[in-house]
């Protein structure tokens, strides 16, 4: 018979053979490797439907050890956050002048002597102003603050942690700066404009990875900040986003949510503050998109355990009311009128 029943010509044995040995020859002689002509795994993985699974196909394995540990400290109307990976500590940001003492003792009650790195993200009071009670008050590896433009900034409480300087490891944060906090990074992404106007826009971006899962920091960074990181072409991707300025109309423009794309949504603000953050408008900008909100004024202080692939929340996520909607249901409606 000619042919098999699947239509293919059955080849020739004494050719096979033949070109068997012509191989085997050639590769005692060094003439070519027998690897050359073994067939390589090309094989894409698949799902469990078996279509193909690209995203396994291209995307390389990050081998990270435990987890990373993100505390969102309640500090009220300001902003601190712990981070802990592998036994190393980092402080973002260190509430206002009245927050120092409160912090110390949460660091106290982790059993946490040293903090390895303390990033002020820009001189307001609300994120630096506890700073000198806190690095006066345990060990501290680097102190990283911008390098804000002589007299920009005359509060007093400032020019105090200015002379404070002296008595530590200070460093400048430029862009593309990597801090390495165990198995996690952290990347400095901003500002771009080192000299803007605002101080707010000093507000130092940082970008954290562990494994495959990354958390921006953004300080009270404005929209014209949050467009100078777009127009750097940075990827500004990220499962979790620190929602900006506390939830303020100054920031989270549509732009960068787009740029950003978070499934979460991290928010320090206070009941009643005097702004009314977050506003209104902004909540139903992360509602739209469907990012869950994780709110110290509904929570108070918030721990997140990062894994390579996930993240695990020690609460339920918030909702999106407003500020002026929490101050009137909390019973603090005086301070809506107030203001």
């Amino acid at each position: 018979m000619a042919n098999d029943k699947s239509g293919r010509k059955k080849k020739n044995p004494i050719v096979t053979i033949l070109a068997v040995i012509v191989i085997l020859i050639g590769s005692a002689f060094g003439v070519w490797e027998l690897g050359d002509f073994l067939p390589s795994d090309t094989t894409t993985p698949t799902t469990e439907n078996g279509s193909p699974n690209t995203e396994q196909a291209t995307k390389p394995e990050v081998l990270v050890d435990g987890a990373l540990t993100v505390i969102m400290i309640d500090v009220g109307q300001a902003d601190s956050f712990l981070l802990i990976q592998d036994g190393k500590t980092a402080l973002i940001d260190c509430g206002t002048r009245y927050d120092g003492d409160e912090i110390l003792a949460f660091l106290n009650s982790m059993n946490i002597t040293k903090l390895d790195y303390v990033f002020g993200t820009h001189p307001h009071d609300d994120h630096m102003g506890g700073m000198q009670e806190v690095i006066q008050g345990i060990e501290v590896g680097k102190l990283i603050v911008p390098d804000v433009e002589k007299g920009k900034v005359t509060s007093n409480w400032y020019k105090s942690l200015e002379k404070a300087y002296v008595n530590f490891d200070v460093v400048r944060p430029k862009v593309g700066d990597v801090y390495k906090l165990g198995d996690a990074t952290m990347t400095v992404l901003g500002p771009i404009d080192t000299t803007p106007s605002n101080i707010n826009n000093y507000s130092t971006i940082l970008m954290v990875s562990f494994g495959e899962m990354d958390i921006l920091f953004t300080g009270d960074a404005e929209t014209s900040l949050e467009k100078d990181l777009i127009n750097s072409g940075v990827n500004l991707d990220a499962e979790i986003l620190k929602i900006g300025h506390h939830g303020s109309d100054t920031s989270s423009s549509d732009a960068f949510l787009d740029a950003v794309s978070p499934e979460y949504g991290l928010l320090s603000t206070a009941i009643g503050n005097k702004h009314d953050h977050p506003i209104g408008e902004i909540m139903d900008k992360y509602e739209k998109r469907g990012i869950e909100i994780y709110r110290t004024d509904q929570s108070g202080t918030v721990t997140l355990t990062v894994t390579a692939t996930d993240v695990e929340f020690s609460c339920e996520p918030g909702d999106y009311r407003d500020g002026i909607e929490m101050a009137k249901e909390e019973g603090k409606w005086w301070l809506v009128i107030w203001v």
